[in-house]
């Protein structure tokens, strides 16, 4: 008899309270023992319950990723307007950080220069666990002790790996915006990468990021709703002419202030329109909120924006297609369909094709059959 039961076995005598329950937990624990289903059986039965059978959870997956992708096709076609939700990652492949990138990017900057923290290597180890917006305050204390300016510090590390190189997606984008496929872009990026592929292609645009300037019926409206740090500022101006949104306290303060016009340009847009979001995450915690709320404006269009996504591309095929699952649901809370994609080079792709008019089907099936 091992030792556990012969534990057990002592307890087997009238008892009360929590002890009277120890028989049932010695059962328990044998039968957990004597179990012989294997980690797959366990798979099997945990993702039936949760999410249904692996059949059903493929079914649904292409079934709703056809359905995406044809509703905004199909949009496309009949002439309508989107709106253009744009991240960090659409300036990736010009050398410019991610969000967590960059804010890693000024930890490591403030830590070297910061005598006392320098030599503390774990505890540098331990802030890049912090939530970026978290550790984004504790950069900005850290700068402010060293008496430099927080925007200038932001906009030498976000442009130091800057390469003039081709991004297949911006040249995109700027295609849709030549052809007036695009209503407005929201931007959460500082840089003006962007503004900078327009004027190679001689796009009318203008750039917001404080007060609104009077704006031309032609122009393309480019409003960075978190600022804006242009490579090389207008003359007369600096990187610290305006605020941008990054660490904590500024996230605060837009909560506070609920008729900022970014917020209320945020909320409209996706209240009334059909957004598309490319190169975003969607993490940002004011962004979702604006979402949550802007949702219940339109109930009877509750999915009427769409996402691209990337798979992860490390799991298990199951795995990859319930995580992408999660996704498809938490995105749906946000009135969102997902477009989930093998990698970001397919976003251009996909993106000309719909300017195009092109039937998409091609598409969306060579992605479906790389995934069976």
């Amino acid at each position: 008899m091992s030792e556990s039961n012969e534990y057990w076995d002592k307890l087997d005598e009238p008892r009360s309270g929590i002890a009277a329950e120890i028989p049932q937990i010695k059962r328990d624990t044998k039968q957990r023992e004597s179990s012989t289903r294997t980690g797959d059986e366990y798979y099997d039965g945990f993702t039936k319950e949760v999410f249904g059978t692996r059949q059903e959870i493929q079914t649904e997956y292409d079934n709703k990723q056809k359905r995406s992708v044809a509703k905004l096709s199909e949009y496309c076609k009949k002439n309508n307007k989107l709106v253009l939700v744009l991240g960090a990652g659409v300036s990736i492949d010009c050398g410019l950080p991610s969000w967590e990138s960059l804010v890693k990017k000024l930890l490591l900057k403030s830590w070297s220069e910061s005598s006392n923290l320098m030599e503390n290597t774990e505890l540098f180890t331990k802030s890049t666990s912090l939530h970026p917006i978290i550790a984004t305050r504790f950069v900005r204390q850290l700068i402010e002790i060293e008496k430099e300016d927080f925007n200038n510090v932001v906009h030498n590390r976000l442009y130091e790996s800057y390469q003039q190189s081709s991004s297949q997606l911006l040249e995109e984008i700027v295609e849709w915006c030549r052809i007036g496929k695009v209503d407005c872009i929201i931007t959460y990026n500082f840089d003006n990468i962007l503004e900078q592929y327009l004027d190679k292609e001689g796009v009318q645009y203008v750039s917001i990021f404080k007060n609104s300037p009077d704006i031309l019926e032609e122009q393309l409206v480019i409003y960075h709703v978190h600022g804006f740090l242009p490579q090389h500022p207008p003359k007369g101006e600096n990187s610290s002419s305006a605020p941008i949104i990054f660490s904590e306290e500024d996230y605060h303060r837009q909560y506070q202030e609920s008729y900022n016009w970014n917020t209320l340009i945020q909320l409209d847009k996706y209240r009334n329109h059909t957004c598309l979001f490319i190169g975003t995450s969607l993490t940002d915690p004011n962004q979702r909120r604006l979402l949550d709320v802007s949702k219940n404006y339109y109930p009877r269009e509750a999915m009427r924006h769409y996402v691209f996504r990337k798979r992860m591309g490390t799991l298990d095929e199951t795995v990859e297609k319930i995580w992408d699952h999660i996704y498809n649901r938490i995105d749906a809370a946000f009135g969102i369909n997902t477009i989930w994609v093998d990698d970001h080079n397919k976003i251009p792709e996909i993106l000309k094709e719909l300017r195009l008019n092109e039937e998409f089907e091609s598409s969306i099936n060579s992605e479906s059959k790389s995934m069976q």
